[in-house]
């Protein structure tokens, strides 16, 4: 059976990859917290309490990767949302994640579990104004 730990584990070893920090601009990749100084476009992966079947032995529950991009500056006022940044970062993490995509389905592989992309939205974060954040829900599951 898998844990929320080693789910966390596996997409940060997924995700943190040069091809994708390098269109951080300096930023990282964190399980669970954004550093709460952090003036750099950052990626935070967290995951929600997983449910266990015990009928089937299969675990699931939902993931999320948020991609941090600060708002644009135009004209000394905050505008929106930097949407080219977020379009490129998540177009750059699909590609980190094509090698593991099941052809036939919407499901990626990687290690002990499968992952599918449920739903993605865009949030302002609501202690930093001036930050935005991509969420990206994954419906995870043990692949037994």
């Amino acid at each position: 059976m898998i844990s929320e730990l080693n789910i966390k584990t596996d997409l940060y070893k997924l995700l943190n990859k040069s091809a994708l920090i390098s269109v951080l601009n300096g930023g990282g990749v964190f399980k669970e917290n954004r550093p709460n100084d952090s003036v750099y476009n950052d990626i935070v992966i967290n995951v929600n309490s997983l449910q266990s079947k015990y009928s089937t032995g299969v675990s699931f529950g939902l993931a999320n990767i948020n991609i941090y991009s600060k708002a644009l500056q135009v004209d000394n006022s905050v505008s929106p949302v930097d949407s080219l940044f977020l379009e490129n970062t998540f177009n750059k993490l699909i590609e980190i994640l094509e090698p593991y995509k099941n052809t036939s389905t919407d499901f990626y592989t990687y290690n002990d579990f499968n992952f599918s992309i449920s739903n993605t939205q865009v949030f302002n974060e609501l202690q930093k104004n001036e930050w935005f954040y991509l969420n990206i829900a994954l419906n995870v599951q043990n692949n037994n």
